[in-house]
């Protein structure tokens, strides 16, 4: 009666749990192979036919946004993103155990148990599995952060002189912003990419890197020591008020334009005497600077740089400490940002400014070399990822047994303490200690070898009390954290609290409408 024609509706509960369990549970089937440090990679095709391999679950469902249909599907690529964005790591194991909930829901409610016992029972499931990690995990020093980046770096599909290359990297970037002994923050790491070359071509700056292309015949000076410098968000732009003489000259009035053009000129002179005169020896502007103002700023020795985003102007003024002015005119000593280098720098046919040791936050860039854009986009995710892990690792100095040892520990107590509950409850408890139990299963069958066998053995370990031991990429089984297979704490913790809100979103459901696709561009008021 209000739909139009071509619309779809889910009506029975029952029809809802199915339908919204088939979406998750295809999304989960699509990383099961690709599990682990053997997983397979994904051949992904996006809306403009370009094709690349994707090996984790945010860059596969990223590229093919636009084309899901179902909302479940969607939802679920949100989480993942939010998963990325927090800890840069767990999605694929996210998806998996969405998936498996999903589907034993389904058959709870087939069996009779109903709606709000599952969600209760669920939820419990995945808050006492939190409180479990307290007891398994470990402390650890920073020199197990080379084993973790090692681990996040290992599952994707580069070879060992791209691991140890980025690797390093990364860990010599960390070392600089946290010299002073402040907080590790990944925003004051900045990745740049150049085409060209290979990763050994790669290299930190322990400073900013500007690429801002700027007029070739502007001779700016090479190599700037101490500068100071300033962040202008405004254009600097001639108004009516701001010259002297009429603008209305007729054009055989050779005097007139004259006035005019030397106005024009002496606002220009004006604008660079003021920015000098503030000490400023580097000068950055959001908008696009006069030749006048950047001939004039080069003859006082003043390297500048235009076209810069908000984003951009943000990170400057936290780096150098220099705070982004909107006129000119009010740009003062006190709002200049310091450092202890600017510098120019070619790298290919391009020229780069470098900003090193700034003093108000030790920032710094990962200059990525590689012989495709595909390869540098597949580095720029490698180090992506491994900041996130690291900040993880920094904020929470514990860390969990990787290779399906946690999962496998969660699962065996989660199955104890559902035989002390007396309600309903205990069955979806179960279940969820299942869907954990499905990871150590997807790891070893990836392996290669019986999954069963290495299943049952595993089991048997942790009954027999050495909860830490899991599965290697060879399919052995041996202590995770003595192999440098490890995890924070606060990357599991985090894949927990958004699979528990993710369920209680999709049971929760009592209807689901897919409006009718329309085709073509659509007008709105």
């Amino acid at each position: 009666m209000i739909l139009k024609k071509g619309s779809q509706e889910v009506k029975t509960k029952d029809s809802v749990i199915r339908n919204i369990a088939t979406a998750a549970k295809a999304i989960g089937l699509t990383f099961y192979r690709g599990l682990g440090p053997n997983g397979m990679n994904i051949f992904v095709c996006d809306e403009k036919g370009d094709t690349f391999y994707a090996h984790d679950a945010y860059t596969a469902l990223q590229a093919i946004r636009n084309s899901m249909s179902h909302p479940v599907a969607r939802l679920i690529h949100e989480a993942v993103k939010t998963i990325d964005d927090n800890v840069g790591d767990g999605g694929k194991i996210f998806c998996i155990l969405l998936g498996e909930a999903m589907k034993n829901a389904e058959k709870l409610r087939e069996e009779g148990v109903r709606t709000a016992n599952i969600i209760a029972g669920y939820s419990a499931a995945i808050k006492k599995s939190i409180d479990l990690l307290d007891s398994l995990a470990i402390n650890v020093d920073e020199s197990k952060l080379f084993h973790l980046i090692q681990h996040v770096i290992h599952r994707l599909p580069l070879s060992n002189i791209e691991r140890d290359t980025i690797t390093d990297l990364v860990i010599e970037a960390i070392k600089y912003v946290t010299a002073d002994g402040s907080e590790f923050d990944p925003y004051f790491v900045k990745v740049k990419n150049k085409l060209g070359g290979d990763v050994s071509g790669s290299f930190l700056v322990k400073g900013v890197v500007i690429d801002k292309i700027w007029p070739g015949y502007i001779q700016m000076p090479q190599y700037v020591e101490s500068p100071k410098i300033a962040l202008l968000t405004s254009p600097i732009e001639i108004k009516k008020t701001s010259l002297k003489y009429e603008y209305v000259v007729s054009p055989k009035d050779v005097n007139g334009l004259k006035n005019v053009r030397d106005g024009v000129s002496e606002f220009y002179k004006s604008a660079v005497r003021h920015i000098v005169s503030t000490g400023a020896k580097v000068v950055l502007s959001r908008k696009e600077l006069h030749d006048e103002v950047l001939e004039g700023l080069s003859r006082e020795g003043v390297i500048s740089a235009y076209r810069f985003n908000d984003e951009e102007i943000l990170f400057l003024s936290r780096a150098t400490g220099a705070r982004p002015v909107h006129n000119h005119e009010l740009l003062t000593s006190a709002d200049l940002g310091e450092a202890d280098i600017a510098r120019q720098f070619k790298i290919g046919n391009e020229r780069w400014i470098l900003i090193e040791g700034c003093k108000r936050g030790s920032a710094c860039t990962i200059v990525l070399r590689g012989n495709s854009f595909k390869a540098l986009k597949m580095y720029e995710k490698a180090v992506t990822k491994s900041l996130r892990v690291a900040r993880s690792f920094l904020l929470d100095r514990r860390v969990l047994p990787g290779g399906g040892a946690t999962e496998l520990y969660i699962s065996q107590r989660l199955k104890e303490w559902a035989h002390n509950l007396q309600d309903q409850k205990s069955l979806p408890v179960l279940k969820m200690a299942d869907c954990f139990e499905k990871i150590p299963y997807l790891l070893a069958l990836n392996t290669g070898k019986d999954p069963w066998e290495l299943l049952t053995r595993l089991r048997s370990l942790h009954f027999r009390g050495y909860p830490r031991y899991g599965i290697d990429s060879f399919g052995v089984l041996d202590d995770m954290v003595e192999k440098g297979v490890i995890t924070p704490i606060k990357v599991v913790e985090n894949i927990l609290k958004i699979l528990d809100e993710v369920l209680q979103q999709l049971l929760r459901v009592e209807n689901v409408v897919i409006a009718r696709q329309i085709k073509g561009n659509v007008t709105t008021r």
